[in-house]
């Protein structure tokens, strides 16, 4: 989840600024062919215009986001304020391309045109900036409790380990060492002179082969 959060973001932050580049782009060809009348920028202005970058931004924000999201109506009132832009660069354009460039340049400076770019930049800066916050604030939460999950399988594991010890030491207490003790013991009381001491028992019986073994060797040793 927090990966998939974090991919969410990322493409989001890539949907806003293709819009923000798309618009740049569609100002500063305007201004370069009002200021010089080469046709290369009129051209760029135009096949920005036909790839439809604002609008793919839009769609990629709007699947992205939902219908619901308060942000997606700041995006919207925004791309509605920038085709009024564009239009607004459209005819510099036609008044560009009537030779009229000083004219037009004065039109793509003027405090209209700021006044325009300003109703389009704040509410995307102002989309970003929310998003921005609200989706680092699911991030962090993400890692947080991925975090928690880590710690809590981490000490599961180490229970699942101390009780597998604890288990192990416990089959080898039974299994093995009780076994040894009996026959030391036995051994002990032989040594001292014992007759008839009993190596096979209960305490032997049912246990490691090798055990089993030695203590009927030890029985028929005597």
């Amino acid at each position: 989840q927090r990966r998939l959060a974090q991919q969410h973001h990322l493409e989001t932050t890539q949907a806003i600024q293709q819009l923000i580049r798309s618009g740049e782009t569609l100002t500063n060809a305007v201004r370069f062919y009002a200021a010089s009348g080469e046709e290369h920028y009129r051209t760029r202005f135009l096949v920005e215009l036909e790839v439809a970058s604002r609008d793919n931004a839009v769609d990629r924000l709007r699947r992205l986001l939902g219908d619901d999201d308060d942000e997606l109506a700041l995006i919207v009132d925004a791309k509605r304020n920038s085709d009024d832009l564009v239009a607004f660069e459209r005819h510099a354009l036609a008044i560009a391309e009537r030779g009229l460039r000083s004219e037009a340049l004065d039109l793509l400076l003027g405090p209209e045109c700021r006044s325009r770019q300003s109703v389009v930049s704040g509410p995307i800066d102002l989309a970003a900036s929310l998003l921005d916050t609200r989706q680092q604030a699911t991030i962090a939460q993400l890692a947080a409790r991925a975090d928690r999950a880590g710690y809590i399988a981490w000490a599961t594991m180490a229970v699942n380990v101390c009780g597998m010890l604890v288990v192990l030491l416990a089959f080898y207490r039974r299994k093995v060492v009780r076994p040894l003790v009996h026959i030391t013991r036995q051994a002990q009381r032989l040594l001292a002179g014992k007759r008839n001491v009993p190596f096979v028992g209960p305490q032997t019986a049912g246990q490691a082969i090798e055990i089993a073994e030695l203590a009927k060797t030890l029985d028929n040793y005597q």
